[in-house]
């Protein structure tokens, strides 16, 4: 195998015991060795080299393949001899039997694969080969045989004279010619037979059988011969198998019999001998003939029958005479189940052949039977018929079930005859009874069928309509031409319909469909109404007010585009018939309803009136004033009293703050501010006819209070006063008391500008400790009462 000596840089050049191509190390043609690679430098690079030493191994030979046939009793043979080539020695085998040093024993070793084994040193493979061994069992004809037999005894093979176990499947030969195993005295001649049996790698092995013949009386072979008993009278002598010598005696199951005549008719069944008297060499000999005497078959003789096919399956071996026997076999033009049973219904009349097949050799016998069957007559079946009245005339017979033979006669519901046609709507409903007269031997038949008749339904004829689709609702019933049954079921486009009437401005054109629901067989009936709808002309009329009060000037537009006549309806007496649009002053106030009509020439008339009225008014005045008067910056709440007139409509501003569409609303200012804020009222007669009136409303700051938690009067210039900080307080209405813990009164007053020094009534300092405070006063913004409670702590 090839090896590849390196990866190095391409373009180098090999040096060693032998030439390198392609990189490649071939063990069988280069020598091992230092094999160096040279890769020549570019300036200032010098050259570089590497080395690879090739150090190789012989590979182990185990030569090639063989094979070797043996017999079993052949000498002890050398394996090793039997592979090719050139193999290693000091291998090892291995195989189906253990053998020592490849001497492989046919008498004892098994044959088989045996493999020789060399084992090979890293980095070579151990290599191996195989012998194939047969062995051939040595061929065994036995050891040689005597015997003397007499011309009348049995044939026998000639291998029972072998000695030994002889194996089968060996050749016979006397006198140098090949001859059959089975020795005859009667007729195979006496001397030396040898069995020769041949071997491929083995000697064939021979073995001989000497027969000596001596003359004997000879009684033929046993035989077994079967006869009938209306068979001939037969020779038994000629029955025996061999070459029997006459002039013998017979014994039978009856005894001794006169000659060897036997009549089947009349013997008994059993062993039959013969014996022939032996003589001064040979004793007597003796055959036997088995006799068997099948009873012959009896199918009686010809019958006949002259059957109906609507009656009961008849067994036709009672139509059979004689005597026959039973267990036979029927054949005819029809099948005839295994006990010889005919149905008339599902057969065809002929010649129908009973066979009797006895044991053998009796022969088989037959008789026939002539069955004529006649069909009989078919009324066919009883049946219920539903007819609609408006069927056509309908057959009778086509009415029944099954298959009615034409030929018969009809009788009505009355016990009339019928032709055999009923005619709904004209025919009496009921039983009609049909009847087939008899044929032959077969009886006449009979079948009914009872017609019941369900009214026809009309829907009416189509009709159609054309209608706008602007137009009034409609039943659609009393289009439909001619007479229709009540009580159908209108669908259309949209599916089913709760009743008749059609809404144009609902319902879509097309067909619509009246079925009214008949009952079976008849079938349903529909008519259609054809509905085409016309398009109304669209008009959307509008209108736009000039500012102002009166007089007012309005501009109406129809929104109208189609073809035709238009007028205008401006609701003060004044008409027009622009098709687009048109102006009018109204002068007096009020509310008009205008409406716009166009006449587009087909019928469908659009008459839209305004979506709204056309109010005209006067000019209002806005007027209001404010309900509170104690609005403040802790109550900024306003009431405001509408006082306007000529108007309908209100709009209220609250320095936009908020606004309000209400006719007097309350409004609330922001909290705690101080400030003078703009209030505006819009008054609307109409949404073009409006006053409005703005005024200025104070929201004044209300009442307050700060009363300190602690002051120190100890004389230090800071803090030396207790007294609440208020604002906005009624001056004619203030208390202001502090107490100690047992509630003694230490200072009060009714100046909101007092403040307590820290003094006692007595003129002495207060103690240092905690004082409950209450301030009384008035609001004099709101006029409202409150009153404080706190405490204070003196430090000093």
């Amino acid at each position: 195998m090839l090896t590849a000596l390196g990866t190095a840089d391409p373009g180098g050049a090999w040096a060693g015991p032998s030439t390198v191509v392609g990189n490649m190390y071939d063990p069988a043609t280069m020598n091992g060795g230092a094999y160096v690679y040279t890769v020549n430098g570019t300036a200032p690079c010098a050259n570089a080299s590497a080395t690879v030493t090739v150090t190789e191994t012989g590979s182990p030979n185990a030569g090639t393949d063989g094979a070797i046939t043996l017999c079993s009793n052949g000498a002890l043979t050398d394996l090793f001899a039997q592979l090719g080539g050139s193999p290693d020695g000091g291998g090892t085998w291995s195989g189906p039997s253990m053998i020592t040093g490849g001497i492989f024993d046919p008498s004892s070793n098994l044959d088989g694969t045996y493999t020789y084994t060399i084992s090979g040193t890293a980095p070579c493979m151990s290599a191996s080969s195989n012998v194939v061994v047969s062995v051939e069992e040595m061929p065994n004809a036995g050891t040689n045989g005597i015997d003397s037999v007499c011309t009348g005894d049995a044939p026998f093979d000639l291998s029972t004279v072998l000695q030994g176990a002889p194996q089968p499947g060996g050749t016979w030969m006397f006198s140098n010619a090949n001859v059959a195993a089975l020795f005859d005295p009667a007729v195979s001649p006496a001397g030396v037979y040898a069995y020769t049996v041949q071997g491929s790698d083995c000697p064939t092995a021979t073995a001989t059988a000497t027969i000596t013949v001596t003359a004997g009386p000879n009684a033929g072979q046993d035989n077994a011969i079967a006869l009938c008993s209306t068979g001939p009278v037969v020779n038994l002598l000629g029955l025996l198998s061999g070459m029997p010598d006459a002039g013998g005696s017979w014994n039978g199951p009856s005894g001794p019999m006169a000659n060897g005549s036997l009549d089947p008719a009349v013997a008994t069944a059993g062993a039959y001998t013969y014996t022939v008297a032996g003589n001064a060499s040979c004793p007597a000999a003796s055959a036997t003939i088995m006799v068997s005497i099948s009873e012959a078959g009896n199918a009686g003789s010809n019958g006949a029958l002259s059957l109906c096919s609507s009656q009961a399956p008849v067994v036709l071996f009672s139509a059979l005479t004689g005597s026959p026997n039973g267990g036979g076999t029927w054949t005819g033009p029809s099948p005839v189940d295994a006990n010889g049973t005919l149905d008339p219904g599902s057969s065809i009349s002929g010649n129908y052949t009973y066979t009797v097949t006895p044991v053998l050799p009796c022969p088989a016998v037959s008789a026939l039977v002539d069955v004529a069957i006649t069909q009989a007559p078919s009324a066919g079946m009883d049946a219920d018929a539903a007819l609609c009245s408006s069927a056509p005339a309908a057959e009778l017979i086509d009415l029944l079930a099954g298959s009615p033979d034409p030929n018969g006669v009809w009788t009505d519901p009355n016990g009339n005859a019928s032709n055999g046609t009923f005619t709904p709507g004209l025919s009496t409903p009921g039983l009609y009874a049909y009847e087939v007269p008899a044929i032959a031997n077969c009886p006449l038949d009979s079948s009914s069928v009872i017609i019941s008749v369900s009214t026809a339904v009309f829907a009416g004829n189509d009709g159609d309509t054309i209608v706008c689709a602007n137009g009034a609702d409609f039943p659609m019933t009393p289009l439909l031409q001619g007479p229709y049954d009540t009580g159908g079921q209108w669908s259309g486009p949209q599916g089913v319909m709760p009743n008749d009437v059609f809404h144009p401005g609902l319902d879509v054109a097309g067909t619509y469909l009246y079925t009214v629901i008949a009952p079976a067989p008849c079938v349903h009936d529909v008519a259609q109404v054809v509905v085409q709808i016309l398009t109304v002309p669209t008009a959307d009329p509008t209108f736009t007010m000039q500012p102002g009060c009166l007089p007012t000037v309005v501009t109406f537009n129809s929104g109208y585009n189609g073809e035709g006549s238009c007028a205008w309806d401006l609701g003060n007496g004044i008409t027009s018939d622009s098709c687009g649009t048109t102006t009018v002053t109204y002068t007096m106030p009020g509310n008009y309803n205008v409406t716009f009509t166009a006449d587009p020439g087909n019928g469908c008339i659009v008459e839209q009136p305004l979506g709204a009225a056309v109010v005209v008014a006067n000019e209002p005045t806005a007027a209001f004033n404010m309900v509170s008067d104690h609005i403040g910056t802790l109550d900024p709440v306003a009431a405001f009293s509408n006082q306007s007139t000529g108007a309908t409509a209100y709009h209220w501003d609250f320095d936009g703050l908020g606004t309000s569409r209400l006719f007097s609303p309350q409004f609330s200012f922001p909290f705690g501010v101080e400030d003078i804020y703009t209030v505006c009222l819009t008054a609307f007669a109409t949404p073009t006819c409006y006053d409005t009136l703005c005024a200025d409303l104070l929201v004044p700051a209300n009442a307050s209070a700060f009363v300190p938690n602690a002051f120190s009067p100890d004389g230090d210039g800071h803090n030396e006063l207790f007294t609440p900080i208020t604002t906005a307080v009624d001056r004619n209405d203030y208390s202001f008391i502090v107490v100690d813990r047992w509630g003694q009164l230490v200072f009060s007053t009714d100046d909101p500008f007092a403040a307590w020094d820290g003094h006692l009534p007595n003129g002495s300092a207060a103690p240092i400790g905690v004082y409950v405070w209450k301030l009384s006063a008035m609001d004099a913004i709101s006029a409202t009462k409150f009153e404080r409670i706190g405490h204070v702590t003196l430090v000093r």
